[in-house]
């Protein structure tokens, strides 16, 4: 039943860059004493610290305008320190400001955990990469008022409404369960997908992967509605499943490795121009990627998809190789994936300037 002081304790400070800052932050999803408003602070002043001491430059400017809406400037207000009740009335404030803090601190961490939510993650979280404060306004929002904005720039915004009848409000945390969603990741990503479906997150009428589906058309509307400009949607659904169904692999190869090999130098091109770019797939492309010896099933493989945000992709003769961020994983590994698992498991992308 590890405390926040007792994780901070378990993961002490060493001169490994990444063990010492995301080994401590990972941790914080093991969680399972809601914390006191002292130990949030201590903890702040842990992580901040040790951030920027390999790199002063880790807490930006708007990092660092983020955090003070969540701890306040010099503890002084902020949202940690408001006493008024929350909407999402199974949720406590102390536990959300400690997730917040570390997503704020390194956004990759911000994850969907067991929930079908893969489409407001990969949105929500590259929000949070590029407008840290608008990202920690947005759920400090809906977690006080049922009500919190997307956005990445002045340009445009969208208001992401609760209804105060709504199920989610009731949603009870699974604390120490590393691969359950979180406090916060839940009000961010299970408050998106509702407010843009007809049929409600947690109805009890259906099944919650049905309410969770997200389609390309939808994702392309979010980024637009945030404020992202040239949004292009280059996935193509029928093309891949057709080649998923092709054999023998001599004849897929020949069949489907040109356009999936111009889809994909073309998602390289538009990271290269800094587009945010969302890739499109199946589960089995997001788990080879990350190392996981993880398949879905038949219907999924036909029927089902995953999105995930792109980091790095280099076109290849034999195949490509791919960084990605997905699922609950806060540490990127670049991996390589022949032309023979690319052609069955990617559906292509959406993409969209963010500045």
């Amino acid at each position: 039943m590890p405390t926040l002081p007792q994780i901070i304790a378990a993961n002490p400070t060493t001169t490994d860059e990444f063990a010492d800052i995301v080994g401590l932050l990972r941790q914080i999803g093991t969680l399972t004493v809601t914390p006191t408003v002292s130990e949030v602070e201590a903890f702040f002043t842990e992580a901040q610290a040790r951030a920027i001491r390999y790199s002063p430059a880790a807490i930006s400017a708007a990092k660092a305008a983020a955090l003070d809406e969540i701890v306040g400037p010099g503890f002084v207000g902020g949202f940690l320190h408001r006493n008024a009740p929350l909407k999402f009335v199974n949720f406590a404030r102390t536990t959300i400001a400690t997730q917040l803090i570390v997503r704020v601190i390194r956004p990759t961490l911000l994850g969907q955990g067991d929930h079908p939510l893969c489409g407001p993650h990969v949105v929500v979280q590259d929000m949070a990469e590029r407008a840290p404060l608008a990202y920690a306004l947005y759920v400090i929002g809906l977690a006080e008022d049922g009500a919190g904005d997307i956005t990445v720039n002045a340009r445009s915004t969208k208001t992401v409404q609760v209804d105060k009848h709504s199920n989610i409000l009731d949603k009870h945390d699974h604390v120490g369960n590393a691969s359950r969603i979180k406090q916060a990741d839940y009000i961010a990503l299970a408050s998106l997908r509702n407010d843009a479906s007809w049929l409600p997150y947690r109805c009890a009428l259906t099944n919650r992967t049905l309410q969770g589906a997200t389609g390309s058309g939808q994702v392309a509307e979010w980024l637009k509605q945030a404020g992202y400009q040239d949004v292009r949607d280059k996935t193509f659904q029928t093309l891949s499943r057709m080649a998923m169904i092709t054999k023998p692999a001599v004849v897929r190869d020949a069949l489907y490795r040109g356009p999936m090999q111009d889809s994909l130098t073309a998602a390289r091109n538009f990271l290269s121009l800094g587009y945010s770019v969302i890739l499109c797939g199946t589960g089995n492309l997001a788990n080879f990627t990350l190392g996981l010896d993880t398949d879905d099933s038949a219907v999924m493989l036909m029927f089902g998809g995953h999105w995930m945000r792109a980091k790095e992709i280099a076109v290849k003769t034999d195949g490509i190789d791919l960084k990605i961020c997905t699922w609950t994983l806060g540490n990127l590994v670049k991996t390589a994936i022949p032309w023979s698992k690319v052609e069955s498991w990617y559906r292509g992308f959406i993409c969209g300037d963010p500045n």
